[in-house]
């Protein structure tokens, strides 16, 4: 009951992964069945039921594991139990049911914080086509002839289509306008018992996927079979659309959501329910910056490409020199406040150790925040040099947690050992990184305040910068006529290598 009850008060608010009496329901029959030896066939449970629980209790034994002693994977908290559950699955069964797509969820979950990308994508996909196959995406034709079934699967295809967008980012995944089932908070049946189920922050996060699958397509998609059949696809042409893309997307997010939804439900609250202790609204925080570090991040290639703003047109021009650096602030802005956000977690002891997200949304934001650093620290700005608490910081969360066993932070950290290999040898960029700190030497951070902490740019504790004229003009990080060609392809080299790390 202990793993059960991690699981329910973990997600059962945020994703409809767990019905607790059905799961109770479940529980009770397999202590019966056990306690009927030899077997007597008339008293059974079905394959996925003991599936369904088994995931349940290895996802909830990897939540409640702060440390890990031995490194073999069999070892792995809920390991034996996630194997149950893998051999059970009925991958063939033709009647799939909540039951089937939430098992499919839990155990692309419990497979994510084993870096098992492949594995992950398959388990999603089955959750996700499996919920398309049942039409749970689309309005069914007489939904009041059974209202509970009905909310019930309403909550469950978001929650898959959340869950699956967001980790099939850059890849193929359902668009919002594939659906028109109701939203999660339309049309709320009163009849649904779970009543801890918050709605609001499920259909926040949908606002927020729907977007995720918008813009992401629009700036890392295939673009070449977008145009008319006879346009001039020229490097020039691609960068100049690339540029137009991540300032439109920018610009398009802030105003239609982090200003329509964001700040009139979210800029007073704490990342912390001081009631519930529940984590939900930092997590939709941080899936939010994940999505403008995504739309930034090419920004950084065009900033050091020469093309951009030495030739005779440039791409970086006066007319968009204010928008770019709007854009390029809240990049940076917000990979600071992810940091931020979970040291505060972290301290508050609502870090999920071995979870895989926690440690890429701090590699995302880290990746980020060195680039600019290395284009902050060229020769010729040795009087200007850009300092990041945020990045050693990370650095320290991060290898806090490999420490601990988070394969996915071992391997961000073995990234970092990379870059700043790449960092030492490359005179040009006159910046390295301290792969040594002391997670509880840069987290001097009073815990009293903790809970008052907001990302959101009206915070009065929000105290990183407000715009990048903070660190001086963009014109002052791009690299100045005079440099040699040199300079210039090594700053480009740089850059462009590390953030291929995060691809």
């Amino acid at each position: 009951m202990t793993l059960v009850d991690k699981i329910y008060s973990t997600y059962s608010s945020e994703f409809y992964l767990v019905d607790i009496v059905e799961l109770r329901d479940i529980l009770d029959r397999a202590y019966t069945v056990l306690a009927h030896q030899p077997y007597d066939p008339a008293v059974s449970i079905c394959q996925l039921s003991l599936c369904y629980l088994f995931i349940i209790f290895a996802f909830g034994e990897q939540l409640l594991a702060t440390h890990i002693v031995s490194t073999s994977i069999k070892d792995f908290p809920g390991m034996q139990y996630y194997l149950l559950a893998e051999h059970l699955f009925p991958l063939t069964r033709e009647g799939v049911d909540f039951k089937f797509i939430q098992s499919a969820l839990l155990l692309g979950f419990y497979a994510a914080n084993l870096n098992r990308y492949s594995t992950v994508y398959n388990y999603l996909g089955v959750a996700a086509r499996s919920a398309v196959a049942l039409g749970y995406h689309r309005q069914p034709l007489n939904k009041k002839s059974d209202l509970i079934f009905y909310e019930k699967a309403k909550q469950l295809w978001w929650s898959v289509f959340v869950i699956d967008t967001t980790w099939a980012t850059k890849t193929v995944h359902f668009q919002f306008t594939d659906t028109d089932v109701d939203l999660p908070t339309e049309n709320m049946s009163p009849l649904v018992g779970n009543h801890n189920f918050d709605n609001n922050i499920l259909e926040v996060n949908v606002h927020l996927t729907k977007y995720v699958a918008k813009f992401v397509r629009l700036i890392y998609g295939p673009n070449m079979r977008t145009f008319s059949i006879n346009y001039i696809n020229t490097s020039q042409f691609n960068q100049k659309l690339l540029l137009k893309n991540i300032v439109a997307s920018s610009q398009d997010l802030i105003r239609n959501f982090e200003d329509s939804f964001l700040n009139p439900q979210f800029a007073t609250t704490t990342i912390i329910n001081p009631t519930t202790g529940s984590r939900n609204l930092a997590n939709l925080f941080l899936r939010y910056h994940q999505l403008i570090i995504l739309i930034t991040k090419p920004l950084l290639s065009l900033m050091v490409d020469p093309s951009s703003y030495l030739t005779t047109s440039p791409i970086i021009d006066k007319e968009n020199l204010k928008d770019v650096e709007a854009t390029m602030a809240r990049g940076i802005l917000t990979s600071c406040a992810t940091v931020d956000i979970i040291s505060h977690l972290f301290v508050n002891e609502k870090v999920f150790i071995l979870g895989f997200w926690d440690s890429q949304h701090l590699f995302s934001a880290l990746i980020l925040l060195i680039s600019i650093s290395c284009i902050g620290h060229q020769p010729h700005r040795s009087a200007h040099q850009v300092q990041f608490r945020q990045v050693d910081q990370g650095i320290a969360l991060l290898k806090f947690m490999a420490e601990r066993g988070n394969i996915n932070a071992a391997s961000c950290m073995d990234k970092l050992v990379e870059i700043n290999r790449l960092l030492v040898t490359t005179p040009e960029v006159q910046y390295s990184l301290n792969l040594d700190v002391d997670v509880k030497k840069v987290l001097d951070i009073p815990k009293p305040h903790d809970n008052l902490y907001n990302p959101l740019k009206s915070s009065p504790l929000n105290k990183t910068f407000q715009s990048i004229g903070e660190l001086g003009s963009l014109e002052t990080y791009l690299p100045r006529s005079e440099s040699s060609p040199y300079m210039e392809t090594a700053l480009f080299k740089v850059v462009h290598e590390i953030q291929s790390w995060n691809s």
